[in-house]
């Protein structure tokens, strides 16, 4: 019994060190490990307009939010989950129109990471809609039309 406990450890660990090597290039690389905080950030840039938001994943329901002016945000910090499948969607509502779309999803790359500075995936709405600030470049990347 001894051996097979000390097997199912041997395969944990390399089981985890191949994650990691598949998940961790250091120095620059923008790859997390599991377990990584993150924050999600809507930010509200919509003229004289309030945004309706209300986000989830498969396990937290974070309720229905109002953010009422624009520069106006709401946020939330999350822990990746191990296997790495942690996924956030939200559906917004404006007098503009409305949305609902994924504002963190598990990669197999890098392109969303690349984007979140510091671990934080900031949302910008605006009146066309919803873009993706990439920190690194400081740059808005429209993503999200909103639909009527």
């Amino acid at each position: 019994m001894e051996a097979l406990k000390s097997f199912a450890l041997l395969i944990l660990v390399l089981a985890f060190a191949w994650k990691v090597d598949q998940c961790y290039c250091g120095g620059d690389s923008k790859y997390q490990l599991p377990l990584t905080d993150w924050q999600v950030t809507i930010i509200n840039y919509q003229i004289n307009a309030s945004l309706e938001v209300h986000c989830k994943s498969k396990d937290d329901d974070l309720g229905v939010h109002v953010i009422q002016n624009e520069g106006e945000r709401y946020s939330w910090g999350f822990k990746e989950n191990w296997l790495q499948t942690t996924k956030f969607w939200c559906n917004f509502q404006s007098r503009l129109g409305h949305a609902s779309f994924e504002v963190f999803w598990p990669e197999t790359g890098t392109w969303l990471s690349d984007r979140c500075s510091n671990s934080n995936c900031v949302w910008v709405a605006s009146n066309d809609g919803f873009s993706l600030l990439n920190g690194p470049a400081k740059t808005l990347e429209f993503q999200h039309p909103w639909l009527h």
